[in-house]
């Protein structure tokens, strides 16, 4: 996969932290794999809503629906 080199600005203080856990020269690894997740979770949260409204709007016309169905059945 072919690879672009970006500056990205991060405080100080994550710097550090990342520094204290990683082998040197291990940022950019670090970095690709945290954004990944990220995307990753991201996707799956929008996925995640598109069928809470999607099962929202199908609750509401069942519930409409039923109402229709049982008119004159007694």
């Amino acid at each position: 996969m072919a690879k672009t080199k970006i500056s990205v600005v991060l405080d100080e203080e994550l710097i550090a932290q990342v520094d204290a856990v990683l082998p040197k020269r291990r940022r950019s690894a670090f970095v690709s794999r945290a954004v990944t997740r990220e995307l990753k979770r991201l996707r799956h949260e929008k996925l995640r809503q598109a069928y809470l409204d999607a099962y929202r709007e199908s609750e509401s016309e069942c519930e409409a629906l039923d109402g229709v169905s049982s008119d004159g059945i007694d």
